[in-house]
Parts: C-alpha cells; structure tokens; sequence
C-alpha cells in the first residue's frame, strides 16, 4: 500500500520472531506483519528508487483465480512458456496485499480456547506459557486479513489480561506500555471491572491519559467510493469518501466498509508527518486471499485486474476460471483471452487422441514404430536390444564361416548352433517390435 505516484508500495519488514507462539499455530516464519512507509521522507525514496529501476528491466507477472477458479488452475498457468520473466507467487501477492505472507481465518472457538487456556496457566504459576498462547493470539489476529467483531474483542482481552499480568509480576513500566499498546489497538474497549482489580482499571486510565497526551499525527483516508473507514478497533468513522483522522504514533490498520463488502486491510505507520491512505473499494472488496487469491469478479474482470496488477507492481494480470480467462497488460490495459496450457495428463490425453491406429512407420523395426507412437523410451529399448542382437549374430556368422572354410569339423557344430541362435533372436525381436507397434496402434490410436 503506497500513496498514489509512488510507482508501488515500500515495505519496512520487522525480523521474524521464533518464541513458543511458532509451534502453537505452526508459523513457518512468524514473521510481524510488513509495515508500509509512506514514501514522504527522503529517506523512504532510496527503496522505491531502486524498485523501480529493478521492475523496468524485467516483466512480472500476476496470475490470480476467477470467480470459478482454482489453487491448481493458477499454478498450472504459472507453468506456461507464454509467459516470461517473473511470477510473483502467492506468498509475496498475500505480503503485498494482505501485510504478512501466511494469512489465515480465526474462528471465535479456538480464540476463546487459547482465552481459557492462558488463564488456566496463569492460574497454576505459569506466566511465561499464558504470555507465549496471548502473544500467539495477536500474532494469529495480525494474519486475519478479515476479523470479525467477535475475534477482534477476544484480542483486545487477551492484551488487557497480558498488561495486567505484568501489573501483578511488579513490571510497572512494562505494564504501562503493554495497557498503551491495548488502547492503541482497541481504543473503544472497556476494561471488565468483574475481572480486573481496581489498580488495573487504574492502569489503563494512566495510559489512556498518555496516549491522549502525547504527539499525535493526521491521517488522510481516500476510497473513491463512499463508505465506513473502520481502524482497528476503533468506532466506524461516517459515512464518506474522504476523512482526516488524528492518531497516536505507531502502527495501525484499516478496512473501508460499504454496501459492496470489506477491502482488504491497509497497514501503515503514524510518524510526526501526516500519511495519506488510498482504499480501491471497487477491487478490494472482491479480492480474496486465502485459500488462494482470487477475484469474485463478472463483468469488470479486466479493469479489476489491472488495478490489482497496479497495486502489486506488476506489468502483466492474468485471471484464470473455468469460464472466460484475461491476460491484461497493466500499463496500457490491453486485454486478450488467456489460454490455459494443457496438464502433463490433457497433454497425454490429446497426443493419444490424435495417434493412428495404424501408420506404415509401426512396420519399421530398430523402435521407428515405438518412436513414430511417441513413447521414445520402448524405442530406444528396441534400437539397443536390436543391434546388440545384430552385432552378436554378424560376429557369430563369421566365426562358424571361418571355421567351415578351414574345415574345423570340431568346432563347427558349435559355431553353428550360436549362429542359428543369434539369427533367432535377432529376426524374433524385429517381429516382437512390429508386432507390438501394431498392437499399441490398434489399442489407443484413432
């Protein structure tokens, strides 16, 4: 996500982190979700500068599924010698459109369980294993491109129950920053009084007091569509295609809300400067990104296309389904059918489709038959056993034809039988490899 004329987002990657919370939801990296620096300091330009020197040199390319699309349509049109240069895969389109590479869907059960369990563990003097399952949830909540309310609460409690804990442990100050980073978060939650002892109700108005007091930023929010800008955690804004909000520095992510869906989140830093924030609703709110991503788009598949391709950087789109497919060139908007390559099985299927059931070549021997049937590997095997066999038999002719001519009465017996052999075998594996051409011809040709 990058402010328009930026030529493409410029991503700030935090170091992936490796704590318990890896092996509980079986995070390959962990990594934090990337951090788009809007590109209006000099010192973000550098990146971009060298992005877009890197991208004006070589091709890349999207593919995404179509409303009837599949995981295995887009990976077989990756294979296609029509296209050039490089695929982006699934993982960097999920990191340049979602924020983090391994994205998933929450249900409210599992959270409420890790809920329930972090509370059991602290319960039984297990601080450290109730830190590792609330510091999984979050990490889990930041790969949710799409939570709902219901996820978003059980989140927001699980980072009030870790800031109390630190309360408890003595850890005021880190206490202090965890309650800031919770309201930071989720400005809108209420601290369950039932639940918590009055120093930490006290806790959370402190750090609520600071973030009220401490150094803000504007944030200008653009949808060309009206609609809801929902920041996470925060009370829907009005109703509107434009809107300046004032945030507390850090870290943040919003969705636009309209009658046409959720786009997809937009990450992005609070610095002292004011950041600008552009949502395409058109496109987004049709975009999926798990399992695979997708478009649930009908008649405006090649504009939605281009504009995802321009969000990613790409020069080419290709949306693949079942039914109509685009090839899209970014730059200019030019769009052609997109015609999927044929599976290692539709290629077989189609060669043996269009084989003869009979053609003179099956009547060659040395495998032209097997290699004229496209099954080079029988062919060879019948040119190698055919001319060890010829070699085998010449040698033995000519050794019983010495022996006749300087009438060797004794070895000539012998000589004979391996000559008769030899001729045997060779003249029975060249009517073997006709005889079997012909079969498989009549069997699978047409």
């Amino acid at each position: 996500m990058g402010t328009r004329g930026s030529g493409g987002p410029d991503y700030q990657i935090h170091p992936p982190r490796k704590e318990a919370y890896c092996r509980i939801f079986d995070l390959k990296q962990c990594p934090l979700p990337l951090i788009p620096r809007l590109p209006n300091t000099p010192k973000a330009m550098a990146p971009i500068t060298i992005l877009l020197v890197c991208l004006a040199g070589s091709t890349h390319t999207v593919i995404v599924a179509l409303r009837d699309g599949s995981k295995s349509m887009v990976e077989q049109a990756a294979t296609s010698p029509k296209i050039a240069g490089h695929v982006i895969s699934q993982e960097e389109l999920r990191l340049r459109l979602g924020g983090n590479e391994t994205l998933r869907t929450l249900d409210r059960s599992s959270l409420e369980k890790m809920l329930d369990d972090a509370r059991d563990l602290e319960a039984r003097f297990d601080p450290t294993g109730a830190a590792a399952l609330r510091t999984a949830m979050i990490t889990a909540f930041d790969t949710c491109p799409r939570p709902s309310p219901d996820v978003t609460a059980l989140v927001a409690t699980a980072m009030q129950d870790a800031a109390a804990a630190l309360l408890s442990e003595g850890q005021t100050n880190k206490a202090l920053d965890a309650a800031k980073a919770t309201l930071q978060r989720f400005p809108d939650t209420m601290v369950d009084s039932s639940r918590h002892p009055p120093d930490v109700v006290d806790l959370f108005d402190h750090a609520k007091h600071n973030l009220a007091s401490g150094p803000h930023a504007n944030v200008s929010l653009v949808a060309k569509i009206p609609g809801t800008f929902v920041i996470e955690g925060a009370r829907p804004t009005i109703v509107t295609a434009a809107i300046v909000v004032a945030l507390p520095i850090g870290r943040y992510r919003v969705w636009w809300v309209g009658e046409s869906g959720t786009s997809l989140p937009h990450w992005f830093n609070v610095t002292t400067e004011r950041a600008a924030i552009e949502i395409e609703p058109s496109w987004e709110t049709k975009t999926e990104l798990v399992p695979v991503v997708s478009l649930a788009c009908t008649d405006t598949c090649a504009d939605d296309l281009r504009s995802l391709g321009q969000r990613v950087g790409a020069n080419r789109a290709i949306g693949v389904g079942g039914g109509d497919s685009y090839d899209v060139d970014v730059a200019t908007g030019e769009t052609h059918p997109w015609q999927q390559p044929l599976s290692a099985d539709q290629q077989a299927a189609l060669e043996m489709a269009v084989r003869p059931q009979f053609s003179p070549w099956y009547l060659v021997p040395v495998g032209v038959g097997q290699f004229a049937q496209d099954r080079p590997f029988f062919g060879g095997g019948y040119a190698a056993a055919q001319a060890g066999l010829l070699a085998w038999h010449l040698y033995t002719w000519q050794r019983h034809a010495t022996a006749v001519d300087e009438n060797d009465h004794a070895a000539e017996p012998n000589l004979r039988s391996q000559r008769n052999l030899s001729a045997i075998l060779f003249y029975s594996s060249i009517a073997a490899s006709v005889v079997e051409a012909l079969i498989v011809g009549w069997a699978t040709g047409k």
